[in-house]
């Protein structure tokens, strides 16, 4: 077994792998490796992989998880990870959302399950944006940025060109995992402030990809749902919620053709600048 450590939002995780999943966890969490510490891990987790019965084991500390499937395997380690982290940044506001940022804009691409988030980050990607994240946001209301969640992005369906996924993805039978070391574009490691929030809407081909405003209130509406760990926070959240968000341009964001997409927003951010 091998020991991979990571730091995620600077909590210290160790995971014993063995020489099966050893590269199944870093082309997940490969971008979060980080050297190891001389004190305790706050999380601890061994996966492992069975030849004999032909399946992975999860151990958790609490509990052992076996399958034969790799995509659920790597499913429990990042949700039971996820989870975890939540309870000991209590201090965080945690939104399910992908994050961008290029010069002074950071863009929190927010909405429900099978929206597009993902694919609209990876084709903002190929526009020259930096990577935050693509499906937790945690953020400080106290000030309004967001920390970097650099996980593989996860496509659950491949792109056409020119936003065809490389050579070197993972598939499994859950989806098409991007390692951060593929993107074509950087990642940033540094938080910054969410400047705008844009609530995802995929209408394919029904109708052309529209931006539409929103006012500050029915984006706290629109983004309640996707608050993680509202019970961690006064007022179950919606007064941190709120302070985020009013500080920022909110817009519904109806989205089709990927490449026509991140067009319209970038005709729509150049002209918020240039006001």
């Amino acid at each position: 077994m091998t020991t991979i450590n990571l730091s995620i939002f600077a909590v210290p995780i160790r995971i014993e792998a063995c020489p099966v999943t050893h590269p199944l966890v870093l082309a997940i969490f490969g971008a979060h490796q980080c050297p190891a510490t001389t004190g305790p891990a706050r999380l601890n987790y061994r996966f492992r992989w069975r030849q004999r019965r032909r399946d992975f084991v999860l151990e958790t500390g609490t509990q052992a998880l076996a399958t034969p499937r790799v995509g659920e395997a790597l499913y429990w380690l990042e949700k039971h990870l996820t989870i975890a982290i939540q309870k000991h940044r209590p201090d965080r506001l945690f939104l399910h959302a992908a994050v961008v940022t290029r010069q002074e804009r950071t863009l929190l691409l927010s909405g429900p399950s099978g929206a597009g988030k993902s694919s609209l980050t990876w084709g903002l990607l190929h526009a020259g944006y930096g990577y935050l994240s693509d499906e937790l946001a945690a953020i400080d209301p106290a000030t309004g940025r967001v920390w970097p969640y650099l996980r593989a992005i996860n496509l659950k369906q491949p792109l056409p060109p020119p936003h065809a996924p490389p050579a070197g993805c993972l598939e499994t039978e859950h989806a098409l995992h991007i390692p951060a070391r593929l993107f074509p574009s950087g990642c940033e490691r540094q938080p910054r402030p969410v400047t705008d929030i844009l609530i995802i809407e995929y209408v394919g081909d029904r109708r052309s990809p529209r931006i539409v405003p929103l006012r500050h209130a029915e984006a706290v509406s629109r983004l309640y749902p996707n608050l993680l760990n509202g019970l961690a926070h006064a007022q179950a959240g919606l007064p941190a919620l709120s302070q985020v968000v009013q500080r920022t341009r909110c817009h519904h964001f109806e989205t089709g053709d990927l490449r026509t997409s991140c067009q319209l927003l970038e005709n729509r951010l150049r002209a918020f600048a240039a006001s």
